[in-house]
């Protein structure tokens, strides 16, 4: 892989979402002489360019003429969705996601990846209790048939409340159980 490590001046080209298409940090990707580029980061400098292989189509273009040397800032991407997606530097990226966290919090996983980023243990924390509440409110649901004398019923539940209907059909002889977990 070839490194620049010199003033070449690179151009911004677009960012690479390695999970599109959901919220994601992404990686800012430079052109140069048809070629493609990412950055090699150091106390939030950038200290050289390294060709990537990246494919042309997997890559969301940004509209900007924008250009980058070794020394400068690094380059830091988040996307939220299609037409929403922000290319900037450490600083305004982490107002940006702080300002949007409420919107995040749908996916702890992720908001522990931002507290990281933003090196803020409170939201590292708050999304360890999300993870936890996410794996502890697993929902058991189950469905039986009943074939009761050629018309069908139907249990589901995944309330104790409605188990009793599940009780009395699973005491018919013509019936089909099924029992699957899953997660709000």
């Amino acid at each position: 892989m070839d490194t620049l490590n010199n003033m070449h001046a690179m151009k911004l080209f677009g960012i690479l979402n390695p999970v599109f298409p959901s919220k994601s940090f992404c990686i800012p990707i430079f052109t140069l002489n048809e070629r493609f580029y990412i950055q090699k980061i150091e106390n939030n400098k950038i200290i050289a360019f390294e060709q990537s292989p990246t494919p042309r189509n997997g890559i969301i273009k940004c509209e900007t003429t924008e250009e980058y040397n070794v020394a400068d800032s690094a380059v830091y991407a988040f996307f939220f969705e299609s037409n929403d997606w922000k290319v900037t530097s450490k600083e305004k990226l982490n107002n940006i996601l702080l300002s949007r966290l409420s919107e995040l919090e749908k996916y702890p996983f992720l908001l522990s990846e931002i507290g990281s980023f933003l090196n803020i243990e409170a939201i590292c924390k708050r999304a360890e209790i999300l993870m936890r509440k996410k794996i502890s409110t697993e929902i058991i649901v189950e469905t039986i048939t009943v074939n009761d004398g050629g018309a069908k019923k139907i249990y589901a539940t995944s309330q104790p409340e409605a188990r009793v209907n599940i009780k009395k059909a699973r005491s018919s002889p013509n019936m089909q159980y099924q029992r699957k977990s899953i997660y709000k």
